[in-house]
């Protein structure tokens, strides 16, 4: 009897299989349109008042409404097919990509395990769950199960293609190309393909065949745009710009140009120093687009290359409050604070750009020459040398090394360094950086040579304005250095380092009453940098208005919490501030400050960091000094 009971269990799972698979038999026959998916739905729906457990209308049912995004109802259709089908992949399949498109990632990825479970074989699968684990940042699961589609089948170019695309984002070039290679091997003509594998090579830095792709895959697909934007891409960043402008005008004539061809256009407009023009065309792209990264990076790099750096740090912060994972928009935002003294925040920065992308030399140098400010000579050394290795023209990386070698004395050597660094790459940024040199050497006449020259190539840029007019004074000519400093008292691109200059100017001629109204002046407009605090409060010192020493350095020591980030700074403050409260009989106040000094076993001591003169005189410079344009447009 046992025997026979169970064979009619048997039999009738049987049945019961036959039949859902007899009803799931016209699963996915329809091509689901526009047009015909409101019909599709009022069929299923009859079919179901007649049968209510028809697996396969309710699954088409759910589709449909997938089809036209109402997930909900889609997933409510979706669960009841599950129900009176419990063993069907496709069932799960689709309860993933609804979890997917409302954002439950974690229900998606559940379905999508359910499903690969039931059918090992069904390899879509196994692409969307990679797309899932993408969306929550697991690209090692991604990875791996893109691999076991590419296992199950190892012709399926859509699993290659997006296994590339990852490698491409985590800059595993080597990975990306070998995926790219097999995937073109099985599909030669694949547009796609192909494009990622020149963006590869691009980002490599191998412009020279990335571009003989580009030209090459121009030539068999003459109307693929992304290849022609890719091509300008390119010619951008090997600043070949006749071959820009000369595309930019083909496009053109041809039609009108997308907004990613604006935005190229507008770039090289950036570089040529057009800024009015550029401006616009960002804008304009951003009224049509109000968060396009690119366009807001454009802006910000606009207003940084004029030195307006609160503006730039507006935009900047704008593109973060977008997407935080910009590292560029972190690199660009941590030299900005750097520049302004905030260095708490400037080492944030920096870290999280180094954090999203690690291997950015870019990066590693700014970090670099902040840990050489702090003193961290040996670090720097055995890092650098790193850098140098992979990459041993970058000019961040010879300035850096000049640098270093100043800081430990061997000015001579900085010279030796940068002088056959123009002989390989003649760039304005490698000239300025020899006149610093040359002014530590104090070969200032040896300084007003290139600044000469370098006044040839870039009129009216402040950072050499400052060198010049610095040098000047040195050689007691207080006249002309005022002359060429003071304009820039109007301008916001010296951040108040103009203030700084021509108060110390006034100051080498004994007027020390005009520097403290200039540095008042500045300080009113700069709030944010505390070498015009220096500067008044140690006039203020010399005029033994011991009182407004007080006021000021009480004020400037309790609203900034940005000094913490500069202890050098912070202590000058400090002692200057004892000075004032024992001429001002403040006995309980000095001794406060000097019980917190003794507490932290900190002195002012010239090993801290970096010489604060050097900061003074040489702040972290931004990328103003017709260096390489380096475009923000990624792949």
């Amino acid at each position: 009897m046992q025997k026979i009971n169970f064979f009619l269990f048997l039999l009738f799972n049987i049945l019961f299989i036959f039949g859902c698979f007899e009803k799931s038999n016209n699963i996915q026959q329809l091509l689901l349109t526009n047009d015909n998916v409101h019909q599709y739905i009022d069929k299923q729906k009859k079919i179901i008042i007649n049968d209510e457990e028809n697996v396969a209308a309710l699954y088409n049912l759910a589709r449909s409404y997938f089809f036209i995004k109402k997930f909900e109802l889609a997933e409510k259709y979706g669960r009841r097919a599950v129900r009176y089908d419990p063993f069907n992949a496709i069932y799960y399949e689709l309860l993933g990509s609804i979890a997917f498109a409302l954002e439950r990632y974690g229900d998606a990825i559940t379905e999508f395990a359910i499903s690969i479970r039931i059918s090992p074989e069904l390899i879509s699968v196994y692409l969307k769950l990679a797309a899932t684990y993408e969306k929550i940042g697991d690209d090692g699961r991604a990875i791996s199960a893109l691999e076991q589609a590419i296992q199950i089948d190892r012709l399926y170019v859509d699993a290659l293609y997006q296994l590339a695309k990852i490698y491409l984002r985590q800059r595993e070039i080597d990975g990306s190309i070998r995926t790219l290679e097999t995937l073109l091997k099985i599909e030669p003509s694949n547009k796609n393909a192909m494009l990622m594998r020149v963006q590869t090579y691009a980002l490599q830095g191998s412009y020279y065949y990335a571009q003989t792709l580009a030209e090459e895959m121009l030539t068999q697909f003459p109307n693929f745009a992304p290849i022609r934007r890719e091509l300008l891409r390119i010619q951008f960043a090997q600043q070949q710009w006749t071959e820009v402008q000369s595309l930019l005008e083909d496009l053109r004539s041809k039609d009108s140009i997308s907004s990613e061809e604006k935005l190229i256009e507008a770039y090289l407009y950036l570089y040529q120093k057009k800024t009015v023009k550029a401006r616009t065309l960002f804008e304009e792209i951003l009224e049509k687009e109000p968060k396009n990264l690119d366009a807001i990076m454009g802006l910000a790099i606009h207003f940084l290359r004029k030195g307006f750096l609160n503006d730039s740090l507006k935009w900047l912060t704008r593109g973060l409050e977008i997407n935080s994972s910009l590292g560029r928009a972190h690199y660009l935002r941590s030299s900005i604070l750097f520049r302004q003294g905030d260095y708490l925040q400037g080492d944030l920065a920096i870290s999280r750009a180094l954090e999203l992308d690690p291997a950015n030399p870019s990066y590693q140098l700014l970090f670099l020459r902040r840990q050489l400010m702090k003193g961290e000579l040996s670090v720097v050394e055995k890092q650098l040398k790193i850098i140098q290795e992979k990459h041993p023209l970058n000019i961040d990386a010879l300035q850096l090394q000049a640098d270093l070698y100043i800081s430990v004395g061997n000015s001579k050597e900085a010279e030796k360094l940068l002088r056959q660094a123009i002989l390989v790459k003649d760039s304005p940024s490698i000239h300025f950086s020899l006149a610093r040199v040359l002014y530590q050497q104090r070969k200032y006449y040896s300084v007003l040579e290139v600044t000469n020259a370098l006044f040839e190539i870039l009129s009216g840029n402040w950072e050499v304005v400052y060198i010049h007019a610095l040098t000047l004074s040195r050689i007691g000519e207080y006249g002309k250095a005022l002359e060429i400093s003071k304009p820039y008292l109007k301008r916001k691109e010296s951040q108040g380092f103009a203030h700084r200059l021509v108060g110390d100017l006034l100051r080498y001629e004994n007027k020390e009453k005009e520097a403290q109204k200039i540095f008042r002046n500045g300080i009113v407009q700069f709030p944010e940098n505390f070498f015009l605090v220096d500067g008044l409060s140690s006039s203020l010192v010399i005029t033994q208005d011991w009182e407004q020493v007080v006021e000021l350095l009480e004020t400037t020591l309790e609203q900034n919490q940005r000094l913490i980030g500069n202890p050098t700074m912070h202590l000058l403050f400090l002692n200057r501030l004892v000075v004032a409260y024992q001429r001002t009989k403040k006995q309980d106040k000095k001794i406060e400050i000097l019980r917190k000094l003794h507490q932290k076993n900190d002195p002012l001591a010239s090993t801290k960091l970096y010489s604060l003169q050097e900061q003074l005189l040489f702040p972290i410079s931004l990328p103003s000094l017709g260096k390489e344009f380096s475009l923000s447009l990624v792949p």
